[in-house]
């Protein structure tokens, strides 16, 4: 049986960081995009959220609040970013959409 995913292009995510030197209380902002696919008839508007409970240390999860049903649908592109006080935090972002686990990074740049 083949299997089609919500997400067919899960390599548009992308996560980095940037540096910030204006800001001596904090490191520099981590920053993610992506796109994901939502209905068209949808009137809820795209929210990512930060899981704060994880049973995984180091792992950033988040999970995107979207209406996806059988009909047409559409791809939106999301942001999500975050000061960050510690440059290694994070060594993994989990992103889900709605229940499915649509994108995996273990790779986060860091731009100085």
């Amino acid at each position: 049986m083949i299997q089609t995913s919500k997400q067919l292009n899960i390599d548009l995510w992308d996560a980095w960081i940037e540096f910030d030197q204006m800001h001596p209380e904090h490191f520099g902002t981590l920053y993610i995009t992506g796109e994901v696919e939502i209905s068209k008839k949808s009137k809820l508007q795209l929210i990512i959220m930060k899981e704060e409970n994880t049973a995984f240390t180091n792992t950033l999860v988040l999970r995107i609040q979207n209406e996806l049903t059988e009909t047409e649908s559409v791809v939106e592109e999301v942001m999500y970013s975050e000061p960050l006080i510690n440059l290694n935090l994070y060594t993994a972002i989990l992103i889900y959409s709605g229940n499915e686990l649509i994108a995996v990074m273990q790779d986060i740049e860091i731009l100085v």
